[in-house]
């Protein structure tokens, strides 16, 4: 959030008395006293690291597939090759 400079704080923090707590960070600093919404939070914390990891295992799929057919190539000076570039 961008602070106002004369008063160094944000619009947010001017109008509640305090900073903007996102979702994630809320059941770490124990802001959370329903037992309801903590088992609400920790779930979700679950579904991120899980979305993270099934991420992961697609780069290193893709990243696997992409590496397939290439093969290292070895220049000396003195070499002649075609450059082909395309605009974006």
């Amino acid at each position: 959030m961008q602070k106002i400079s004369t008063t160094g704080y944000s619009l947010f923090e001017l109008v509640n008395g305090h900073m903007l707590v996102a979702l994630h960070t809320v059941l770490s600093r124990g802001y959370v006293k329903s037992p309801r919404v903590k088992r609400f939070l920790i779930a979700w914390e679950e579904s991120l690291e899980l979305a993270r990891l099934y991420l992961i295992d697609a780069i290193d799929i893709i990243k696997r597939w992409e590496d397939k057919d290439r093969q290292d190539t070895h220049f000396e000076a003195g070499d002649m090759f075609f450059l082909w570039m395309m605009k974006d």
